[in-house]
């Protein structure tokens, strides 16, 4: 009876204890502003940022600032729309994001 309750401790433990191969993969994230050519702030653009390496999409809208932010994205390379009705599709070229960074993107 006490080997098997032993090893019912043993095993709840263990899975108490983080594996190093579950470890995740640091996310990062894009803010900024999106403004016209005056800098007047352009409020209800969508930002589409694209994946390169897996074609996943992320999508954001501006505030009534103009200001966005698009989290939980993973390192890698990543292209950058900007539209909205009655204005020039602003496309980013590609860019490279680092694992825990912070990219401003105006």
């Amino acid at each position: 009876m006490k080997k098997m309750a032993l090893l019912y401790l043993v095993v709840a433990v263990s899975l108490l204890i983080p594996s190093r191969g579950l470890a995740q993969v640091g996310s990062g994230a894009i803010n900024g502003i999106v403004s016209d050519s005056s800098g007047g702030v352009i409020p209800g653009a969508t930002i589409t940022v694209t994946n390169l390496g897996t074609n996943v999409k992320h999508v954001a809208q501006t505030n009534a600032t103009g200001s966005y932010v698009i989290m939980d994205l993973l390192p890698g390379r990543y292209e950058m729309e900007i539209s909205k009705a009655g204005f020039q599709t602003f496309s980013q070229p590609a860019f490279t994001l680092a694992e825990l960074s912070q990219l401003r993107a105006d």
